[in-house]
């Protein structure tokens, strides 16, 4: 049996949740900041993806070690 969607609203959602484009491109706030030992981290998790041959779409967060990231 197939699940139902939640009605989606008929007008466009307005307050101070709303984030526009323009806001986001105008402030670098929202944007993560990773230090160079936790960039390093996702290199290695993605080398160690890669050289598993493991194809994009079967890939799960076994197959991706992120030893301090991943909390």
């Amino acid at each position: 049996m197939r699940e139902q969607s939640p009605e989606l609203p008929r007008r466009p959602c307005t307050g101070p949740a709303v984030w526009r484009g323009r806001d986001l491109s105008a402030s670098p706030a929202w944007a993560p900041h990773l230090s160079p030992a936790r960039l390093d981290e996702l290199d290695a998790a993605l080398r160690t993806v890669r050289a598993r041959g493991t194809p994009l779409l079967k890939v799960t967060a076994d197959h991706f070690p992120l030893p301090t990231l991943a909390r």
